[in-house]
């Protein structure tokens, strides 16, 4: 029998339930009852559901009627928060042409760049947020409760990992240049060349920690999102999609809504949860 997950309304244990259970009352370990949805949203939670719609359009209508995101507990420590930050995915639907369609355009230009010029490659566009050229390309923002901590610790870009690394490769590169310069001074005709080298060198190291970084950090949010297991059926549908985060981030509606105060949690600021709802609930279909 297909079984169900549901998630307390006090604690965010998970329960599973079978089809019989829909609509009836259940009681956590916690003392908090709570009343099972119908198995039609049940189906849906689980995106089972078989609907006429793409899973793309089913989750912008759940968006829309504020059933998404399904609880008021952050997807990775279970604790209750109420900050949903706007993460979309965004890719060619399946059986689309993506070979050509998202390749980055400022990665690329740093590809080639950046093995000549070292202090060129940090400082070029990183092709982020352009619109591809070409093909069919669906945008749909998937809500998900998220709190602080985990959002700098999971998804967070790491900058002080970054900067030791940097730090380290400085030293080392510092290091051996004075070396060769005492050593050997006439393979380096002039300190401030061996400087030179060195910012070089360490510019270098910068991008190439700055792309190893960015993908991990793909390969983190894209792990979160599937926890939502109609997301991960969304997944499926555009198997070279990219998961970007919104620049700012909403009050959820399960918690109640209210004017921002202007804090930030992990760099990225907050919106007025009155256009947040026409943010989060949007979706893009382009030729």
């Amino acid at each position: 029998m297909k079984m169900f997950e549901h998630a307390c309304g006090s604690c965010g244990k998970l329960h599973r339930v079978d089809a019989k259970c829909a609509g009836a009352s259940i009681t956590c370990r916690c003392g908090f009852q709570t009343l099972l949805p119908s198995l039609s949203e049940l189906k849906e939670w689980a995106g089972t559901a078989v609907l006429d719609a793409p899973t793309a359009e089913t989750i912008t209508e759940m968006v829309a009627r504020g059933v998404l995101p399904e609880s008021p507990f952050c997807v990775e420590c279970r604790m209750k928060c109420d900050v949903v930050p706007l993460i979309a995915v965004r890719g060619p639907a399946r059986g689309e042409s993506h070979s050509t369609e998202f390749a980055s355009h400022g990665d690329a230009l740093s590809a080639v760049v950046g093995g000549f010029l070292f202090f060129a490659a940090p400082f070029l566009p990183s092709g982020e947020g352009r619109e591809p050229e070409v093909g069919r390309v669906a945008i749909v923002h998937v809500p998900m409760h998220i709190c602080g901590y985990c959002w700098n610790l999971t998804l967070g870009y790491g900058t002080d990992t970054l900067l030791r690394v940097l730090v380290f490769v400085f030293s080392v590169v510092t290091g051996l240049l004075l070396l060769l310069w005492f050593a050997a001074p006439w393979l380096v005709f002039d300190l401030p060349f061996g400087y030179v080298m060195m910012a070089g060198a360490a510019a270098f190291a910068f991008w190439v920690v700055r792309r190893w970084n960015l993908a991990r950090l793909a390969v983190r949010l894209r792990s979160c999102v599937k926890k939502t297991p109609l997301y991960a059926r969304l997944l499926e549908e555009y198997p070279q999609a990219k998961i970007v985060r919104g620049q700012s981030q909403v009050r959820s509606p399960i918690l109640g809504s209210g004017a921002s105060n202007g804090n930030s949690i992990g760099g990225v600021g907050e919106s007025r949860a009155g256009e947040s709802g026409k943010r989060i609930a949007g979706k893009g279909m382009k030729r």
